[in-house]
């Protein structure tokens, strides 16, 4: 009967992430459920959570999604992702 998931230490694995964020949606769960992600700029868990969207980007493109991971970034922001 959760309403609310607080992601307060990311995961380097996307799923890590959603599986917390499913597990409030039970069988029968009527009522919207909110995510709040509590990210402070300019640390790791900045780092980790940009690298969790461009992972799961690089997975829709490959599930046929339309999603584009550049969409999310510039040059020098995917450069520093991987540097």
């Amino acid at each position: 009967a959760a309403t609310r998931v607080i992601v307060f230490d990311p995961s380097w694995n996307p799923s890590g992430d959603d599986q917390a964020v499913d597990r409030c949606y039970r069988i029968g769960q009527k009522k919207p459920v909110v995510v709040f992600r509590l990210i402070t700029c300019d640390t790791i868990e900045e780092k980790i959570y940009r690298r969790q969207i461009f992972k799961k980007s690089v997975i829709n493109q490959n599930n046929g999604e339309n999603d584009d991971p550049i969409r999310h970034f510039d040059s020098d922001g995917i450069r520093q992702l991987f540097g």
